[in-house]
């Protein structure tokens, strides 16, 4: 499994919008899929995610990494990542400390609609501010 995009928490949440950038996000997760690759969702995103959704939201979010041909992959939090996240969520929220970790252990864009809260734990150029 390569995995080349992760989604943070407002990318997830934006996946289960009822406005276009639901559709921006799923002709994103299409183009990573067609081309071979995996897209990436933090377990700590996908739960901050599920507290800030509507319970037809919470369904949704869940099929994105239910299937295990689906278009996404649950990234769990290893013992040995720990400490990386620890690090960084001294930081930033722990979620996106999640995530920035996911993207850097995986040489991935990381996609988001909160860009800045990056802006000194991973380079700009891996960062995909949608």
């Amino acid at each position: 499994m390569t995995v080349r995009l992760i989604l943070d928490t407002s990318a997830l949440v934006a996946y289960v919008a009822a406005d276009t950038r639901s559709v921006e996000i799923g002709e994103l997760l299409l183009n990573v899929e067609e081309n071979g690759d995996t897209t990436g969702v933090p377990a700590l995103c996908l739960v901050e995610g599920y507290q800030q959704v509507s319970e037809e939201q919470r369904a949704k979010l869940l099929e994105l990494v239910a299937e295990e041909e689906g278009p996404a992959a649950l990234l769990p939090l290893p013992a040995a990542d720990v400490g990386a996240v620890a690090r960084l969520a001294l930081r930033i929220p722990v979620a996106h400390a999640h995530a920035a970790t996911e993207a850097a252990k995986h040489g991935a864009i990381l996609g988001t609609y909160e860009g800045k809260t990056y802006a000194d734990s991973i380079a700009t150029d891996d960062i995909l501010d949608l």
